[in-house]
């Protein structure tokens, strides 16, 4: 009669986690190779002026809106009228509106709890660091074409109760 030999138990050579980690890391390599691609339209460095009333805005924010609302929204400090935003943060290249908000000076800070409450009860209202009552004096201003990078912008705001006087 033939004898059969038999084979010793052999393991499996790795077992399923080391299979799952080996699998990870190939997804892994994959993926680094393939690079991570810019998405989207590139973005550009804007730089610029923001006057109200024929002088520099001392205090504010600019915002930057592509117009297809599918980007999203950068802002910027405006200080002493300029404002400023590098390639690597600015606005997305395209059709954008611009937004800017006028920050006043309450003569007290904002989070100084008795200050703002003696201020709200002699205006009657909640004092507000937003202006309201400011406009741009060209409306047409507020849309941009950015395909390039937009060094020197300059924008002009008018407080509206002296847009007739002007």
């Amino acid at each position: 009669m033939h004898k059969q030999t038999q084979l010793p138990d052999i393991q499996c050579w790795l077992s399923i986690h080391d299979r799952l980690l080996i699998a990870l890391a190939l997804v892994s390599l994959c993926l680094s190779l393939v690079g991570c691609g810019q998405d989207g339209p590139p973005r550009v460095a804007v730089s610029g002026t923001v006057m109200l009333d024929g002088e520099p805005l001392p205090n504010g924010t600019i915002q930057f809106v592509p117009s297809d609302q599918k980007g999203q929204l950068v802002a910027a400090t405006v200080a002493d009228g300029y404002f400023e935003l590098t390639e690597d943060i600015g606005p997305l290249a395209g059709e954008s509106s611009v937004d800017i908000q006028v920050i006043q000076d309450l003569g007290f800070e904002i989070d100084d709890e008795a200050a703002y409450a003696a201020a709200a009860r002699k205006a009657k209202r909640a004092p507000s660091p937003l202006a309201s009552a400011v406009t741009f004096s060209d409306e047409s201003s507020r849309q941009l074409t950015l395909d390039v990078d937009q060094i020197g912008l300059e924008f002009d705001l008018v407080t509206v109760k002296k847009r007739g006087s002007r």
